[in-house]
């Protein structure tokens, strides 16, 4: 059989659902899914210090994690979590929604790689949702891909 005939469903851990969301990319073969190239790649080497930069800004900060607290359920069922970090010059709120894994793999008193987007207020600095980026990333190109809702990156 041709690789341009073969369904996506024959690739481990790609089942009907998931099918369905490739297909809204129109990804409906193996071959499609082959040429499916990033739309960015972000620059993994390039960290910025938090007092360094605009609102706009996203951008790999290094933060070492100094307190975290206990997550909150709202009432609607969703989880919100806030983990205090600092860098050399500045302190930092991260704020995870709904997200049990990223928290809980922090520890207090060390150092990680995080990106996102720093929103400053009068009294602070705060980030959400960022990405936590593994050691092994840094100092790479890491592509970003066209997704819809509920098809991740990965």
């Amino acid at each position: 059989m041709d690789i341009k005939e073969k369904n996506l469903k024959h690739l481990k851990g790609v089942g009907e659902s998931r099918q369905k969301l490739f297909s809204k990319l129109g990804i409906d073969s193996i071959d499609l899914l082959l040429c499916h190239y990033p739309r960015k790649y972000l620059n993994m080497s390039e960290c910025k210090e938090v007092s360094d930069t605009t609102v706009i800004d996203n951008a790999i900060y290094r933060l070492m994690v100094t307190k975290k607290h206990p997550t909150q359920r709202l009432y609607s069922g969703r989880t919100i979590t806030k983990i205090e970090a600092e860098s050399a010059d500045s302190e930092v709120t991260l704020t995870y929604f709904n997200n049990k894994y990223t928290p809980v793999s922090l520890e207090v008193g060390k150092e990680y790689y995080f990106y996102g987007k720093v929103q400053r207020n009068l009294i602070s600095n705060e980030m959400n949702n960022p990405w936590l980026i593994k050691e092994n990333e840094i100092n790479k190109l890491l592509p970003i891909y066209p997704t819809t809702e509920d098809l991740p990156q990965s």
